[in-house]
């Protein structure tokens, strides 16, 4: 991430020259969160969309669990100034070291640029189906389950993810891309384009798209996914497409459910949004240091309340 400079002798140009790279790069990033104009018009234009078109009416716009998934934004944030590029250097690394650095479709080099940012995206896209099924057994589900214990879900929601959970997906998206040849640019672009989808179809928003359905992740999709309900689990993985989900035997293709979301056994709205978060980070490893079974908690609840 590039660090800008500040002109001038003033006392806060001599300060902010004197600040490590690393804590510039923390500043730059809250920035970019607090200010960017389209991060907030998105924001605002699906709080619009939920106060309209609620998929559960009684889940109010401006709700505790927004406010505690909007601290997972400002967590993940960090995460990736701090973290992530490291980790996806590492990959690299390895990757070149394995295959000397070869990729497997250097064709793509001469394609004009929108071809390759959408087969790039066809080609993502499948790849979050992938590691989202692999994040679905076993062990790592104990860390993906911390995303699917939103009992509201909100925009937000998208971003509720354990730390170990990102590493998991990043493993698997990240190594294919190498082997594509993805230049960094049509990356970023990919990137923005999915983090923006995900957050409104993780939205408390009744929409099914229609027809378009057939091809696109719509909110309804994906609450399905989401539900707490045991004939909708492992269903509906797809990302931006449902057509992995059609191809792979995992659809579920109603779109007049909207059921009651989460986990059973887990429940972290009876504590304050720091709290909660806290406790998210560390559940999984007390899980797992307990002998939990990752498949017992995929069961429906007994109490649990209809959508409306």
């Amino acid at each position: 991430m590039p660090v800008p400079h500040l002109d001038g002798g003033s006392a806060i140009a001599s300060f902010w020259a004197s600040v490590p790279t690393g804590v510039k790069e923390y500043y730059w990033a809250a920035r970019t969160l607090y200010t960017e104009w389209w991060l907030w018009g998105s924001v605002v234009f699906v709080l619009v969309l939920e106060a309209v078109i609620p998929a559960v009416r009684r889940q109010k716009v401006f709700s505790r669990a927004l406010l505690e998934d909007f601290g997972w934004l400002n967590l993940q944030t960090l995460f990736a100034v701090a973290a992530l590029p490291a980790y996806v250097g590492v990959l690299q690394q390895a990757y070149t070291w394995v295959t000397g650095g070869h990729g497997v479709i250097a064709v793509m080099a001469a394609w004009p640029t929108w071809i390759k940012v959408a087969v790039s995206l066809l080609a993502a896209d499948f790849l979050t189906y992938v590691h989202h099924r692999v994040r679905h057994t076993g062990i790592f589900w104990h860390f993906h389950a911390i995303h699917h214990s939103q009992r509201e879900l909100n925009q937000f929601t998208d971003l509720r993810l354990h730390f170990v959970d990102i590493l998991v997906a990043y493993t698997v998206l990240t190594i294919p891309m190498f082997a594509l040849r993805i230049a960094p640019a049509e990356i970023l672009a990919i990137g923005f384009l999915m983090a923006a989808y995900s957050r409104f179809e993780h939205s408390n928003v009744r929409a099914t798209f229609g027809p378009l359905g057939y091809v696109f992740v719509s909110p309804q999709f994906h609450r399905i996914h989401h539900s707490i309900e045991l004939r909708h689990q492992d269903r509906n993985f797809g990302n931006i497409f449902s057509i992995w989900d059609r191809l792979f035997g995992t659809l579920y293709a109603a779109t007049d459910e909207y059921p009651e979301t989460g986990v059973v056994g887990m429940d972290f709205s009876t504590t304050g949004p720091v709290r909660a978060i806290a406790r998210q980070l560390v559940d999984p490893f007390r899980r797992i240091m307990s002998g939990s079974n990752a498949t017992a908690d995929r069961a429906p609840r007994e109490d649990r309340l209809p959508a409306d």
